[in-house]
């Protein structure tokens, strides 16, 4: 299921979370709630989604609690706020998942005890929630492909910087993004597809190329990798321009 507008998504999750969330006790004021687990607490993403969120809380009458882990990468601490979801009874629970593993388990345990769960954002390895709406990621970046492609004369180095291993929404966007230029795209050479850059040093899983494409130090959080890379095309060859393709959230 996809809609075009992040609003309308998360106030599409709230009814048909609301839909099925009746069968717990509501708020102490009579009011149903819902939990809302974004995968971070900081990025301006998230806040966007916690905008809409509220909004439709309001068109709904209905209480929200918004809590996700501090750093997007934070599978665990993602677990423990939908266990502590789970614990408080809340009428329905809308998440992003972090990983598309690692949220298996508490999402099945919250619909087994009849907690109506909506997946947003990244599809989870498990069918047993009521429904996913999200945007189309692998659409969406099989137009950033031709998009960067006429911007290379269809002909070029490139290196694609990716996400977390694990968060769904952006493993989409890398693979439409990769395999719209093997397909159709033969003379833009991808030098690497290897760099990742999650929320902390330790997301962040780069294998550089080549010493002459790219440097050696690839240990960064993603804001300063992504700037040595940049660093890196703007040295390139001008005969041989390297251009830095970044998919994140």
């Amino acid at each position: 299921m996809n809609c075009c507008s992040k609003n309308n998504r998360v106030a599409l999750a709230f009814l048909l979370a609301l839909t099925l969330g009746a069968c717990h006790q509501p708020s102490n004021d009579g009011r149903l709630v819902v939990a809302v687990i974004p995968k971070g607490m900081t990025q301006e993403f998230w806040k966007s989604v916690q905008a809409g969120a509220n909004k439709a809380a309001q068109e709904l009458d209905v209480r929200i609690v918004w809590k996700g882990p501090t750093k997007q990468d934070d599978t665990d601490e993602q677990v423990g706020v939908m266990e502590s979801m789970i614990v408080r009874g809340v009428n329905a629970i809308v998440v992003a998942p972090v990983d598309d593993v690692g949220l298996v388990a508490p999402i099945e345990d919250a619909m087994r005890q009849e907690i109506p769960v909506v997946i947003i954002d990244s599809v989870l390895q498990s069918d047993l929630c009521v429904s996913f709406v999200s945007s189309y990621n692998y659409q969406g970046c099989v137009v950033a492909a031709h998009h960067i492609a006429e911007l290379l004369d269809k002909k070029g180095k490139l290196i694609a910087l990716r996400n977390q291993i694990g968060s769904a929404s952006t493993m989409n966007r890398e693979a439409g993004f990769l395999d719209t230029l093997a397909k159709e795209y033969p003379d833009v050479e991808v030098i690497s597809s290897e760099h990742r850059a999650g929320s902390t040093t330790a997301a962040a899983a780069p294998t550089c190329p080549s010493a002459t494409a790219a440097p050696t130090t690839c240990t960064s959080p993603s804001p300063s990798l992504s700037l040595e890379l940049a660093s890196t095309a703007s040295s390139a060859s001008s005969s041989s321009p390297l251009y830095l393709s970044l998919m994140h959230i």
